[in-house]
């Protein structure tokens, strides 16, 4: 047996053999959570996917998740409702500037039945206000992947216990239960098989 597996095992002076280098273990751990981690990194760049995942596994209470090996669902569903929150903050934000424009061109329509109003005044609003917009996208751009993808979710620094928590009860009642069928160790099924991707069945 490897010596480095066996902990009965002796060197060859008869003394305990030495650990392997703790850099090894480190990588090894680090490989272990890279679908986890894309998939978080996934639920911050993709607005869709992350709307789809809260919607379509998390706000779903009779609906149950099906255990994936290898993966740390609950971890992606906290970064889902993360990213969520600062998506939802981009939208309003878009959507008020949104309602400005339009409030604003309706005011130098209704001053131009009265006043000159020359038409490079629209041209600035709209100038303007796609500035705006583009300076709230590129906000959002950056604080997702500056502050959160480069310090969180980067393979040497990434931990999915530190997944930000969710601030509703609801949901993170949902994600502890979810988290916790994913542990176990029986599955109960009835006229299909739960084990597609998984691999062969070996026996029932």
């Amino acid at each position: 047996m490897n010596p480095s597996i066996d902990p009965h095992a002796q060197g060859p002076n008869g003394s305990a053999p030495s650990a392997p280098p703790s850099h090894t273990a480190e990588a090894s751990s680090w490989f272990a959570y890279d679908v986890t981690r894309y998939l978080c990194a996934a639920m911050h760049t993709d607005s869709a996917l992350a709307r789809e995942a809260v919607s379509l596994v998390l706000h779903q209470p009779r609906r149950a998740a099906a255990s994936s090996p290898g993966l740390d669902l609950a971890c992606v569903l906290r970064h889902a409702l993360a990213a969520r929150r600062l998506q939802r903050r981009r939208d309003i934000a878009l959507s008020l500037l949104l309602a400005v424009l339009l409030i604003v061109v309706g005011v130098l329509v209704y001053q131009s039945s009265t006043y000159v109003v020359l038409p490079s005044a629209y041209g600035v609003t709209l100038l303007l206000g796609c500035f705006i917009a583009w300076m709230i996208v590129a906000v959002e751009m950056f604080s997702t992947h500056y502050r959160v993808i480069s310090r969180q979710l980067k393979r040497e620094n990434f931990n999915p216990r530190n997944a930000p928590r969710p601030r509703n009860r609801k949901d993170a009642a949902r994600i502890e239960e979810i988290e916790l069928r994913d542990r176990g160790n029986v599955v109960i099924s009835s006229g299909f098989d739960p084990f597609v991707g998984h691999g062969g069945t070996y026996s029932s």
